[in-house]
């Protein structure tokens, strides 16, 4: 469960449900960690940009809060991913491909997708700290 959560979710008969978005960008998540210390170098988000700046977004996020334990063949991940589990996909070895699209370093996001069905996810704390 999100931290902070404001209110319950919408209930299975609520009318609100027909006009809200089912299943959002998952890279959404990335964009509104601004202020944070993973904050993505964005100042505003635009329609002509917006894939791109989406693209960014997770790119900054995924790779300050990424870790490979190589030995213990483990990846840590921020607690966005569980917290936000059903925004992202199905499966984990699904996730762990996603992670790996948005890792700079070509040769570990290999090293993820040839090990994304065996490898063991460990869940780090969010970084609740301010950019300076």
């Amino acid at each position: 469960v999100p931290p902070y959560r404001f209110g319950r979710r919408l209930k299975s008969n609520d009318p609100r449900l027909a006009v809200s978005i089912s299943r959002p960008d998952a890279r959404i998540h990335f964009a509104l960690v601004c202020a944070s210390r993973t904050c993505p170098p964005i100042d505003a988000y635009t329609e002509e940009l917006l894939d791109e700046q989406l693209d960014a977004s997770a790119k900054v996020f995924i790779n300050a809060t990424t870790h490979l334990d190589r030995k213990n063949d483990t990846i840590g991940v921020s607690m966005i991913f569980k917290w936000y589990r059903d925004d992202f996909e199905s499966s984990v070895s699904d996730l762990l491909r996603y992670i790996a699209e948005y890792l700079y370093d070509s040769e570990s996001a290999d090293w993820i997708r040839n090990r994304a069905e065996t490898l063991r996810i460990r869940h780090t704390p969010y970084d609740w700290r301010l950019n300076r």
